[in-house]
């Protein structure tokens, strides 16, 4: 399966006056994680807040159990890589109290 992170923040931001905290912390909800599952037929994406953003079938798979296994392999992929490094950004925010970012960063490695 591979994966790849990418920053789905749109160019014109929609929140121009938030604080630096504040903004961090949207970025972060905003990043994307893409999944595919390791016959290559399903991408899945999965956005920083825990969202499915999309699910992308590229070719017939020949049974319904191996198409089942593609949806599952790709959108649980999106998912953990969206968990992992949402929690892990989440403790880099400047401002956020250290004790929560102790937590998180505690939490990220496991």
């Amino acid at each position: 399966m591979s994966e790849n992170p990418t920053d789905a923040h749109a160019s014109t931001d929609p929140f121009p006056d938030l604080d630096p905290t504040a903004q961090a912390l949207v970025d972060v909800v905003h990043r994307s994680y893409e999944a595919t599952s390791s016959d290559g037929t399903v991408t899945a994406v999965a956005r920083g807040d825990q969202l499915l953003a999309s699910v992308d079938i590229e070719a017939y798979a020949p049974t319904l159990p191996a198409l089942t296994q593609a949806l599952n392999e790709a959108i649980r992929g999106s998912l953990a890589r969206a968990q992992a490094d949402t929690v892990k950004a989440m403790a880099e925010v400047p401002g956020l109290d250290p004790a929560l970012a102790g937590l998180l960063r505690d939490g990220a490695r496991r």
